[in-house]
């Protein structure tokens, strides 16, 4: 059950919204696929993310990014 209220919680990832129900439930560091990402969320999405102030990108490798939640 905590699976689906945090996939529904997410939905609308970078918004503020899912940034705090992550937070919330803990998390610390979020992976993103570019390509993946890019592909079934759009490239304003990816752009979304890499412009989130909460989001600290702490490496990369290739379309591989990893960000801190602060």
């Amino acid at each position: 059950d905590s699976y689906d209220v945090t996939y529904d919680a997410i939905q609308g990832f970078p918004d503020d919204a899912s940034l705090v129900a992550l937070h919330d439930r803990g998390v610390t560091h979020i992976v993103v696929h570019g390509d993946e990402f890019k592909g079934r969320l759009g490239p304003e999405r990816y752009e979304a993310v890499q412009h989130t102030p909460t989001l600290q990108l702490m490496a990369e490798d290739g379309d591989i990014q990893i960000f801190r939640l602060r």
